[in-house]
């Protein structure tokens, strides 16, 4: 006997759920029942559907938490980050996240893009923090990201960032070419390894 799925939806506090993690509390021996189910519950406006295998209470569902559920594993970082904590000026109205593919998409108006990481790099938590039913990067580790993809980015502001933190979190992209990038983006911005500058 399945639980009341609408009942276990609205008295979470999450805000987005996937057919794959309602099927882990519902019993994954019934996919087609749930489905149905859940679409039954969608069609009479009690769920709010904003892409097919996705459900949330209604429209006003976290976009981040959706986001960091559509493609697992992934984590918030890039503009969205960088943006936020003042390191470029620009503002994105999309969301940006590290994960397995590279992939560009629009849900509700809004849109989502991810970028592949190695595994060795995705799967690594240093400077990932974890929100309800995301992830997200730390100013420092969205930064490296960021300078890992794209060699050249423009960063406005590295005065917030904390350079012993960004010198630990550097080791683990193995790579010498964004190691030397680093050093000229500190040089020319007057700050140097080992300064805490905040």
């Amino acid at each position: 006997m399945l639980k009341n799925e609408l009942n276990y939806i609205l008295r979470s506090s999450a805000s987005v759920f996937t057919l794959k993690e309602l099927l882990l509390v519902f019993g994954e021996d019934k996919p087609e029942f749930l489905k149905r189910r859940l679409n039954y519950h969608v069609k009479t406006g009690a769920l709010y559907s904003p892409r097919r295998g996705l459900y949330a209470k209604d429209k006003d569902y976290d976009p981040l938490e959706l986001a960091g559920k559509l493609y697992t594993p992934s984590y918030i970082s890039f503009e969205s980050v960088l943006a936020g904590e003042g390191i470029i000026f620009q503002r994105y109205s999309g969301i940006y996240l590290a994960s397995y593919l590279s992939r560009k998409l629009t849900i509700a108006g809004r849109e989502i893009q991810y970028r592949k990481l190695s595994e060795k790099i995705l799967y690594n938590p240093s400077g990932i923090d974890s929100k309800q039913g995301y992830s997200v990067a730390q100013k420092e580790r969205a930064f490296l990201d960021m300078l890992y993809l794209n060699k050249e980015y423009h960063f406005d502001n590295i005065l917030g960032l904390d350079l012993e933190k960004v010198r630990e979190l550097a080791e683990l992209y193995q790579d010498l070419k964004l190691e030397k990038r680093l050093k000229t983006i500190f040089v020319k911005n007057g700050r140097h390894s080992g300064a805490h500058n905040r």
